[in-house]
């Protein structure tokens, strides 16, 4: 399992890369649920990972860009660096399958060819006016879409866990493998929701986390400790997993 940590400058991203994170997803958290950084902050990030990678001959970790929701996504998308490796855009008020891939289709047009466009689902799509994630994850698939991205539209503390259910999460889960989709589970995500996770077979491929990581809350600062704990913890999981499938 994959874990991406949401960062909004330099310096937040300089740390998230030092716990070994495995995407960091540029975010300014303060704004919404994917409100984007200003677009010179993705420029240099992009330097940053190219003198990263020129040092040790790879790069260990790949980057993000959160568009925001519609309006703001047609301003910036063809400003993401053709380094990142992935954007993604809000789908509020994109009540029926026209509209999203509507989304879908202007986002690509404007993004880097090299950049792949993440498909996000909404756990309270209702308060975005937009559709439910088991249509997103299919029209996703349909379209031919890889990655999915499953977060919460409002930031008031609710879990995706708690907006979906765990029953539906699992569902929903299955229908991700079902359709070969990579998928990230996001929205209030505590360390303590992983052995929940486990406990009732819920798999995502990655956990995209920011509250957590932070000094207070998903406003304040990322915190060193809290990253630590993150990393270690991510650490043990991934070797366990190594295990399992040597064995």
């Amino acid at each position: 399992m994959a874990w991406l940590v949401s960062v909004r400058n330099e310096v937040e991203f300089s740390l998230a890369a030092s716990y070994g994170v495995d995407i960091v997803d540029f975010k300014e958290p303060r704004k919404g649920a994917l409100a984007p950084v200003d677009p010179q902050i993705w420029q240099q990030a992009a330097r940053l990972q190219s003198s990263t990678s020129a040092a040790t001959d790879s790069a260990a970790f790949e980057l993000s860009a959160a568009l925001g929701e519609r309006s703001d996504m047609l301003q910036i998308a063809s400003s993401v660096p053709p380094s990142f490796a992935f954007a993604k855009v809000g789908p509020s008020q994109c009540d029926s399958p026209q509209d999203l891939l509507q989304l879908w289709d202007d986002a690509a047009q404007r993004l880097p060819a090299s950049v792949e466009l993440v498909a996000v689902a909404y756990a309270d799509y209702g308060n975005a006016a937009c559709l439910p994630p088991e249509e997103v994850f299919e029209l996703a698939s349909q379209r031919g879409m890889k990655r999915c991205l499953l977060d919460t539209f409002t930031k008031t503390g609710v879990a995706t866990l708690d907006a979906l259910g765990i029953e539906r999460l699992r569902r929903l889960a299955t229908l991700a493998r079902s359709r070969g989709i990579w998928w990230t589970l996001a929205g209030s995500i505590k360390l303590s929701h992983l052995e929940q996770l486990l406990a009732n077979r819920i798999d995502p491929h990655c956990i995209g986390i920011r509250g957590d990581a932070c000094d207070q809350n998903r406003t304040s600062s990322l915190s060193s400790e809290r990253l630590k704990l993150w990393s270690d913890t991510m650490g043990k999981r991934k070797a366990i997993a190594a295990d399992d499938a040597a064995s």
